[in-house]
């Protein structure tokens, strides 16, 4: 697995970092084209606006894992799931 990986539209960023995490999480190749597809007809995603913070983890959830949502968390707390060995999602506002 790469570990830079360019999405294929200008709003896929949530569409690609998952599927970044469910192939760290397995041996499996997931397809963007099939992940996006998933997330427009499920997920809220639309390819001129993104998919909604809210809703990063919903293609993981659809795969069989679990996820937690949590808001406001220090680097400290990014760095201790780290080190216990839990995938991470950054959200960042660009505002």
């Amino acid at each position: 697995m790469q570990f830079w990986y360019h999405p294929d539209g200008d709003f896929a960023c949530g569409v690609a970092v998952q599927k970044f995490v469910l192939e760290s999480l397995s041996d499996r190749h997931f397809s963007e084209r099939e992940l996006t597809q998933q997330a427009t007809e499920k997920c809220g995603y639309r390819p001129d606006k993104g998919m909604k913070l809210g809703r990063v983890g919903d293609i993981i959830e659809a795969e069989g894992v679990h996820v937690t949502r949590q808001s406001n968390n220090s680097l400290a707390d990014i760095e201790q799931k780290l080190k216990d060995g839990e995938k991470v999602i950054v959200g960042i506002n660009q505002g």
